[in-house]
């Protein structure tokens, strides 16, 4: 079962200017693979880090896909402040690129390509931005403020372990082993496996069991349905795994939760001496992170 713990990093980032307008995807050069991490908040802004009661501010978001999967449905929500048509309130005047039939709080990317490492491709980078006006503040007074973003993406995991088969026989000439070691593409998901290697099948081999388990290696949250911004913890955090036994026809699916372990049967037939068994694990999830960034207002 997996952990209930959502690990929700607070990504400060010392402020730039931001010029609002039309966001676009970029390459920026580096096309290095980030180890537990699919998207990545880079910046998130304002123009500077003091604003003025009732002025214009310009809050700046860029994410980066840093890991081995194109990243679909690419959004951000700001949340944590007031927000409406009120003095105490932050207005947002404008967004871009902006949601359809989503409010003004939302930013929608899309998709954002992987690296291609060996083309020497760095993953794609897009920004978000929100234009707002700050409320008012009694001139000699201040307030802080932190602005929240939570940036969903859908991702994609795969691993392509080799579970070697052996014969008794074989077997007693190797009696050493250990568990399968597994690959899993650069992501927030990793798996694991308990299952040992060589397996040893006698006669015609039976039922087996390869047993996988899913780790969050990143700093959000697997979810199954869009999340809710005031209680992630409602909703349910669990994936869809495919497992397939290549040249035995065997497809296997079942549903997981991080930490958790799931075993999918398969009857391997006799086995003349020894032979590799490849395998294929597949699986598509939604994740979600936090960036936060504070500033202060001055009354005036």
């Amino acid at each position: 079962m997996y952990s209930r713990t959502y690990l929700l990093p607070l990504i400060i980032i010392s402020a730039v200017l931001i010029v609002a307008g039309c966001s676009s995807g970029t390459n920026d050069g580096d096309t290095t693979l980030s180890q537990g991490s699919g998207i990545q908040a880079t910046k998130f802004t304002t123009e500077r880090t003091t604003l003025r009661s009732n002025s214009n501010a310009f809050l700046h978001l860029s994410l980066k896909n840093t890991g081995g999967r194109k990243a679909t449905d690419v959004r951000a929500q700001l949340y944590g402040l007031t927000f409406g048509d009120c003095a105490s309130c932050w207005q947002i005047t404008d967004n871009s690129p902006s949601c359809q039939l989503k409010s003004s709080q939302w930013a929608c990317i899309g998709k954002l390509r992987a690296p291609r490492v060996q083309q020497n491709v760095a993953g794609e980078s897009q920004e978000a931005r929100w234009t707002l006006q700050a409320p008012a503040v009694p001139a000699g007074s201040s307030q802080d403020a932190k602005f929240f973003a939570r940036i969903h993406y859908g991702y994609e995991s795969q691993a392509t372990p080799q579970l070697v088969l052996v014969n008794r026989d074989e077997a007693s000439q190797q009696p050493t082993t250990s568990p399968v070691q597994i690959e899993t593409s650069v992501g927030p998901l990793e798996f694991t496996s308990r299952t040992e290697s060589p397996m040893v099948i006698s006669g015609s081999g039976g039922s087996r069991s390869f047993c996988i388990s899913a780790q969050n290696t990143g700093k959000g949250t697997v979810y199954s349905e869009q999340a809710g911004i005031g209680n992630p913890e409602g909703y349910e955090d669990k994936f869809q795994v495919s497992v397939s036994f290549e040249g035995l026809g065997i497809d296997k699916q079942r549903q997981m939760r991080m930490n958790s372990t799931a075993c999918f049967d398969f009857q391997p037939g006799t086995v003349a001496i020894r032979q590799r068994l490849p395998i294929t694990i597949t699986t598509s999830y939604n994740y979600f992170f936090d960036a936060i960034h504070e500033a202060t207002v001055t009354g005036q």
